[in-house]
């Protein structure tokens, strides 16, 4: 179970400010010191994920209707949401231009399977990119690492310049934790 507090305030017509809050209990039973990237069964999950696509069109048309229709951030977070396939998330951003909603739509990714194609289709349908990264590669592979030991880092820099050069939204999400506590570390590199 998961609990998410979101805080959105505007401060006249040209402020505004958002926090949000999430907490979630990990018991990690994964093997070694440092968390891995799960195994996941990707056809299963797509397959599984189109069966309920319509679920999500119709909370989709209940949420802005009970928003009046006023613009409505729709913030896509947990597990590793490009897990979904291209063709899936093609459908949905396809929904929300088609129905012509004033939506927002942010991302969490942990960076490692960006492709030119996602950035393609995120670009197009101005969708805004926040990818996992706790701090220079000494300490990002505390946490980041793939289930082979190997390294996550150069992967995640690689696709996070190959965002800036697209002009993609993007920007980078940092989870503190005993391993990357170094905060000047961390503020020197980024």
């Amino acid at each position: 179970h998961s609990t998410v507090l979101q805080l959105n305030s505007r401060l006249g017509n040209s402020m505004s400010n958002e926090l949000i809050f999430g907490y979630t209990p990990i018991r990690d039973r994964r093997a070694g010191t440092a968390g891995y990237f799960p195994e996941v069964e990707v056809r299963e999950l797509n397959k599984t994920f189109n069966s309920r696509i319509p679920l999500f069109y119709k909370f989709t048309d209940q949420v802005m209707e009970y928003n009046g229709n006023t613009p409505t951030s729709f913030i896509l977070h947990g597990g590793e949401a490009l897990l979904v396939n291209l063709e899936n998330w093609r459908k949905i951003l396809s929904y929300f231009r088609e129905k012509k909603y004033p939506v927002e739509v942010l991302l969490q990714t942990n960076g490692t399977l960006i492709t030119d194609e996602f950035v393609s289709l995120f670009k197009e349908f101005n969708v805004k990119i926040g990818v996992s990264l706790d701090g220079p590669e000494l300490l990002n592979n505390q946490t980041r690492r793939f289930k082979s030991g190997r390294s996550s880092f150069s992967i995640i820099l690689k696709n996070l310049q190959k965002m800036k050069k697209s002009g993609l939204n993007s920007g980078c999400l940092l989870t503190l934790n005993k391993a990357n506590r170094d905060m000047e570390t961390i503020y020197n590199f980024f």
